[in-house]
């Protein structure tokens, strides 16, 4: 399966150096989402005994939330390579953040759904209630708002491009 984008930005494909070491990128960038694992995971098990509805959000959030730390893991092994003691360019660059706040938003806003659920069934606990990951989630909207130079991708395009590589797949079955 791909998943196609809906934004773009100049960007994803600028391969100017920056003056960041991509090592040191790719580091940062597993600190964030380990961080980020971290406050979805704890935030997940402080409600876990509670949950009633195991709602397609409880089961995604159990899903994709350890997902998030094997990313980290990912990027913090990758970074070890010398073939990563260079300059990082502006994509690499964007490519982190944007991953970083598709993460964050993606993820939180899944489980923020799952414990919306929760409540509105009537499932008021007092771990259920406290609701502290809204406020993280609030903060994670901001700074990808703040940092936001995408430009959403018109869904005829969208449409398009898919269209294009399932006529692509099926020719390629066919031959």
């Amino acid at each position: 399966m791909v998943i196609v984008p809906y934004w773009t930005s100049a960007a994803a494909d600028d391969t100017t150096p920056t003056d960041r070491n991509y090592r040191d990128l790719l580091l940062a960038h597993a600190a964030d989402l380990q961080a980020t694992s971290t406050v979805l995971a704890e935030a997940l098990a402080a409600v876990s005994d509670d949950l009633v509805t195991h709602s397609p959000f409880v089961r995604a959030s159990r899903a994709f939330i350890p997902m998030v730390a094997r990313m980290a893991l990912t990027d913090q092994s990758q970074a070890g390579g010398p073939e990563n003691e260079r300059p990082a360019t502006v994509a690499e660059v964007f490519s982190c953040r944007d991953t970083l706040h598709s993460v964050r938003l993606r993820f939180g806003g899944m489980l923020l759904r799952a414990l919306e659920g929760e409540l509105a069934v009537g499932n008021g606990t007092p771990a259920l209630r406290a609701r502290a990951l809204s406020e993280t989630y609030d903060g994670w909207c901001a700074e990808a708002e703040a940092g936001a130079s995408s430009q959403t991708i018109p869904i005829r395009h969208l449409v398009a491009i898919q269209y294009g590589g399932i006529l692509a797949g099926a020719h390629h079955a066919a031959s």
